[in-house]
């Protein structure tokens, strides 16, 4: 089914896109999803990985390696622009140097590109931790700098498992429309069980899965919070029990340290494929054959929440759309 779009539809042009630090390009998923024709008109992000997946699988106009390096004005025209600035730098796990640091000013390029490129609409998106590091005093930062320019801005805390996919992951959206109100469609559908989203016949054997370290964090998190080993628990063993997460029927937030979820019922971590579905995307995503997965799974935009942003954003006939965002993996 194809959705009416106020602007851009197959009769007048493509909706021409621009990303940065977009990694797997979640936009584009989504918007493939949409059956929205899309001109991708540039890509921007330093990690070769990721480079060398977004050019074998997306067709931007223009791939730029460095968004500190590139001349804001000379940027192509863009009707949408959408960015998932750097979050280590403002996440509650890490240093925090905010903008102290260079990834941490990213942020400012990200202003810099709106500014000179005007697009109708822009969708930005961080960690929720954003809007209290230095005690606020960042956030601020970024709504009063933002307020300068010619948009209607809404600020968004989602998490996606109130879109229909069960892992909890709170993030900060930013969206800013020219000339128009953005309302976020509600989304009423509950969120079904983290069994759904794996392989229930690959079953693992946990003597031969979890080295010592990693079973001492498992005895320490099924002891702490009485854990039957048969229900679907996702725990992360991957660094110490003092910082392991753990979720009955629905997974912790996928990071990019994911390697080691452990789900109790199968014995076993999830593997990319699973872990790539608890971030909403389609089965038929590529994803890369090595290590490289877990990192830039755990780094991605979840899919279902962006797709729901969009879809709010672009789409004239709201009551075409699928009712339930998984059934539509």
């Amino acid at each position: 089914m194809n959705y009416a779009l106020p602007e851009f539809n197959c009769q007048r042009r493509p909706l021409r896109v621009g990303t940065d630090c977009s990694g797997l390009e979640t936009p584009l998923i989504a918007l493939k999803m949409l059956n929205v024709d899309v001109e991708h008109m540039w890509s921007c992000d330093n990690d070769p990985h990721i480079k060398k997946h977004i050019l074998e699988h997306h067709n931007p106009f223009i791939y730029y390696d460095n968004i500190f390096d590139r001349n804001h004005n000379e940027l192509p025209d863009i009707d949408l622009y959408v960015c998932g600035f750097c979050c280590q730098p403002f996440s509650s796990i890490g240093l925090r140097q905010g903008f102290e640091c260079q990834n941490g000013t990213v942020f400012y390029e990200v202003y810099n590109t709106i500014l000179c490129k005007s697009p109708k609409y822009f969708v930005l998106e961080n960690v929720r931790n954003i809007t209290e590091h230095k005690k606020g005093e960042t956030y601020k930062t970024i709504k009063e700098m933002l307020s300068k320019l010619n948009y209607n801005i809404s600020y968004h805390v989602l998490n996606t498992m109130d879109y229909g996919i069960p892992q909890h992951r709170r993030r900060l959206y930013i969206v800013g429309v020219k000339n128009e109100t953005f309302t976020l469609l509600p989304y009423t559908k509950p969120c079904p069980s983290v069994r759904e989203f794996v392989d229930t016949t690959m079953i693992g054997q946990v003597g031969r899965c979890l080295i010592p370290r990693r079973q001492g964090i498992l005895n320490h998190v099924v002891m702490k919070k009485n854990v039957k080993v048969e229900d679907d628990w996702v725990i992360t063993t991957g660094s110490s029990a003092s910082y392991a997460r753990s979720n009955k029927d629905y997974s912790p937030c996928i990071t990019a340290n994911c390697r080691f979820y452990y789900i109790t019922s199968l014995q076993r971590f999830l593997t990319p494929r699973e872990l790539s579905n608890l971030q909403g995307f389609p089965e038929d995503m590529p994803l890369a054959n090595n290590g490289q997965a877990y990192k830039q799974i755990g780094n991605a935009m979840s899919c279902n929440v962006v797709y729901h942003i969009l879809a709010s954003l672009l789409c004239a006939n709201n009551s075409d759309l699928p009712e339930c965002f998984s059934q539509s993996l």
